[in-house]
């Protein structure tokens, strides 16, 4: 029952994750496309047929290219549909099989709040740029089912944005002055007051805690094996979305490890 169970959030991945890559693939390369309508190359127009259809699998059956023209499909697709996959079954291990609606809700309140944050990511690394109207909305979703959740006003995820929200403004301020210039990105500060929605205030402040580790892991990473310069540009977003994931999963064991040395 529990294969199945994350079988089908797998497969639930992929087609979540087919449907995030094809508009960031319309954004990155300005291919005004509806996203409802049917799968076509973006080269030659031609209707994407079953069983090329098929999220990622498609891509390794048709050789990475058009069945028609031949162009080199995204490389991208079949590694954003990979981790989504990923991302929704690790997601349905940790939380158990929802045999009632209030956990149905937290399940699929889960879904949206991690696919929004590789959206998020995935057009910051791309385009250096932010969705500000799909954020706004992703976010007033998850604040009414939160809401939804505890049958009251969600004061936790309330107060989550709000001190998220206000630590990246005092940084972003910070190191404007510090360093004459923006070390930091608006964008990002929208981005962590999703994340405190998303988490709580607790966890959401454990989140941040793993962004600046990440950051920094990251910025050596650059300097010593890319060999880069000490300005060079490293999008943020990717890692505040990587910290808010990795807190999601595992923030009550770096609690409870804390808690113990107090």
């Amino acid at each position: 029952m529990i294969i199945s169970y994350l079988l089908l959030a797998a497969v639930l991945g992929l087609c979540i994750g087919s449907f995030v890559a094809a508009r960031v693939f319309d954004i990155v390369h300005s291919k005004p496309n509806n996203p409802w309508s049917s799968s076509r190359c973006h080269s030659c127009t031609q209707k994407i047929s079953f069983p090329y259809i098929i999220p990622m699998l498609g891509y390794f059956l048709s050789h990475g290219r058009c069945r028609n023209c031949k162009i080199p499909i995204w490389k991208y697709f079949w590694r954003i549909e990979l981790l989504f996959a990923v991302l929704f079954g690790i997601t349905s291990y940790f939380i158990s099989i929802p045999t009632t609606l209030k956990e149905a809700i937290l399940l699929l309140s889960l879904f949206i709040f991690i696919s929004m944050l590789c959206y998020i990511a995935l057009i910051d690394i791309f385009l250096r740029a932010f969705p500000v109207r799909g954020l706004m909305i992703a976010y007033a979703i998850i604040l009414a089912l939160r809401g939804i959740l505890i049958q009251s006003v969600p004061f936790d995820a309330i107060f989550g944005s709000l001190s998220l929200g206000g630590i990246l403004l005092l940084l972003y301020h910070l190191t404007k002055l510090i360093y004459k210039r923006e070390a930091l990105g608006t964008g990002d500060i929208y981005v962590a007051t999703f994340i405190g929605a998303g988490l709580g205030l607790a966890h959401g402040l454990i989140s941040l805690y793993l962004t600046f580790i990440l950051g920094g892991l990251v910025g050596v990473f650059y300097l010593v094996i890319r060999q880069g310069k000490a300005n060079t540009e490293i999008p943020f977003a990717p890692l505040l979305a990587a910290g808010a994931i990795l807190s999601l999963f595992f923030a009550p064991y770096i609690l409870t490890w804390y808690l113990s040395f107090l």
